[in-house]
């Protein structure tokens, strides 16, 4: 009886380990570490942040490293980083991103007797809980309510209907922020777009203007939230992004 309650029990944590974090399950190599424990080891692991330069920009947890993945150089620079015999923590956006856990796994092919772990509650959720420890546009976040909100960040979400609306309107943009490789499917082909690379966005404040209204979309949905604190911050507000991406587009679409 007691072995049959364990079991169970064993069973409870493991499902609602998998539902808060869907994507450990796929990654079972993979060793995770938790926002309380990485805080109190901060001044003994190495942590890098695997996304791209302009995520890092806006935002990263204090003294991490900065290591893109997509970057040639990446197991290079994680055998280099390795050789100072620390723990090596990776991160990226969330925990629907799976950056961190492949991050892990590459890492670990290249690299012997270090310690390699996953932060898979990932940059928004550490600046959530320790924001003196948070780095927003290079300077300490300090106090939450400088983030962006889920409703401020839902305000500017629009449905597959709702975006090609505004798409109609005079004067409005379409950005497509995906980079080349992900562009293997089309949308919106009746309207014209520009094409800027999410790292490259940048270049849109050299000729946009403030009351343009911009309508902007990814592949799947998620690199947007980056992008709106960097409008917010050059005073942009008349912006727009389309719920769920391409991917999002194409299922709306499929379903209509």
């Amino acid at each position: 009886m007691v072995r049959l309650v364990i079991a169970l029990l064993s069973v409870v944590t493991f499902s609602g380990l998998t539902t808060e974090f869907p994507n450990r399950v796929s990654y079972p190599d993979v060793q995770v570490i938790n926002i309380d424990e990485l805080h109190t080891r901060l001044d003994e692991v190495n942590i890098i942040d695997v996304r791209s330069k302009l995520e890092f920009d806006v935002i990263h947890i204090t003294g991490s490293k900065h290591i893109p993945m997509a970057n040639i150089g990446f197991e290079s620079a994680v055998k280099n980083l390795a050789s100072t015999e620390k723990t090596l923590v990776f991160y990226c956006n969330g925990i629907e991103c799976i950056k961190s856990y492949t991050a892990a796994q590459r890492a670990a092919a290249v690299t012997d007797n270090i310690e390699i772990l996953a932060f898979d509650s990932g940059v928004l959720q550490w600046a959530q809980s320790h924001p003196s420890h948070t780095m927003l546009f290079g300077k300490t976040l300090n106090a939450t309510n400088k983030l962006i909100n889920k409703e401020k960040f839902e305000q500017h979400l629009l449905d597959v209907k709702e975006f090609e609306q505004k798409a109609q309107q005079k004067g409005a943009i379409l950005i497509d922020v995906r980079e080349p490789i992900q562009r293997n499917q089309t949308i919106l082909n009746q309207f014209s777009s520009r094409t800027i690379p999410f790292y490259k966005f940048d270049d849109v404040f050299n000729w946009a203007q403030k009351d343009q209204t911009l309508l902007i979309y990814d592949a799947v949905g998620k690199q947007v939230r980056w992008l709106q604190y960097l409008l917010e911050s050059k005073g942009f507000n008349n912006y727009y992004f389309l719920q769920g991406g391409v991917e999002g587009y194409l299922k709306g679409s499929n379903s209509s």
